[in-house]
């Protein structure tokens, strides 16, 4: 059966044959894949980043791997989850803590590994401010996540791309926040866990705050865009420790941040997770709920919103 010119096509590892490499590899938990990239004509083009992916063992991808035949049956596409390290940059280590969880509630997982330049001062510190300058050009860590959410809808299939959860502690907090500011039509949830540093809503210059936002996003960041999306502010009651060089404490820093919320009118789930300091894993039960809570279903018939015919073809190497 042909597909149709107004469906989506199936995944490249879908139509692999079961012995294929890279269609082994993505049903493995321990395999991690690098974003292809390409120089020039952007300095963004030449950043790379590795990533980690969880696919639920009823994953079509997975199942085929196992050598299912899959052709013909129904489609489900899964929920997208996206983790985002912090300065340790343990995305496998994320990846493994949320895997129990995306098997049981049938959930993609995506945790990048944003590509850390160590021949520049901030270089492990780049990727949390979205918009990094180099002196070869600009850096737009956004617009990388966003790449290999593409890549693994290419690749991958069966996953629900046009909107996504985010979610990340520490420095992955500072991302994740950031990242709501620029694109929040993207999100259907975020939780931002005690970020060190934070862009408040304010006349300052970007990462302090969001005056000259237009200059760098071609667009400004209206607060209300984010006004609905599901956010959830969390911290331990004890992280009280400020970072090194610094006065102020993340509890500060993400309770100036919830005051601006408040005072904009933006809905959030605040939560203070009693004698946890900074750690991760002392709120990560706190933020399963909040993200299960939000949870969009699966969808069957449809493959990133469109509806999709499984072609009946012979398997071709991807």
């Amino acid at each position: 059966m042909p597909i149709s010119t107004t469906l989506a096509p199936a995944s490249d590892l879908y139509l692999a044959p079961p012995s294929h490499l890279v269609l082994q590899l993505a049903g493995r938990r321990a395999a991690a894949f690098h974003l292809p990239v390409s120089c020039p004509p952007t300095p963004n083009d030449c950043l790379g980043a590795s990533f980690f992916v969880y696919l639920p063992t009823t994953h079509p991808v997975t199942r085929r791997a196992k050598g299912v035949d899959t052709q013909g049956e129904g489609t489900t596409s899964y929920p997208l989850l996206v983790l985002i390290h912090g300065s340790g940059r343990d995305a496998e280590s994320i990846r493994e803590r949320w895997a129990g969880w995306a098997e049981e509630k049938g959930v993609v997982l995506l945790a990048p590994l944003f590509p850390c330049d160590d021949r520049y001062p901030d270089g492990v510190d780049n990727y949390k401010r979205l918009h990094w300058e180099t002196p070869n050009g600009v850096a737009r860590y956004d617009l990388l996540l966003l790449d290999a959410i593409d890549y693994i809808s290419k690749r991958w299939g069966f996953v629900q791309t046009e909107r996504f959860g985010l979610l990340g502690f520490s420095g992955g907090g500072q991302f994740t926040h950031r990242f709501m500011y620029v694109h929040p039509h993207r999100l259907w949830a975020a939780s931002i866990g005690a970020p060190g540093q934070a862009t408040f809503l304010e006349q300052k210059p970007w990462p302090k705050g969001i005056s000259n936002s237009s200059s760098l996003f071609s667009h400004p960041i209206e607060p209300v865009s984010f006004r609905g999306l599901p956010i959830q502010l969390i911290v331990g009651s004890a992280d009280t420790l400020p970072r090194v060089g610094e006065v102020v404490t993340r509890y500060d820093v993400i309770q100036k941040l919830r005051g601006q919320f408040e005072e904009g009118g933006i809905e959030h789930e605040w939560v203070v997770v009693d004698g946890v300091g900074h750690s991760e894993k002392g709120v990560l039960e706190d933020v399963k709920r909040f993200i299960t809570q939000h949870l969009p279903a699966t969808t069957n018939g449809k493959l990133n919103g469109h509806t999709m015919e499984i072609p009946t073809v012979e398997p071709v190497n991807a």
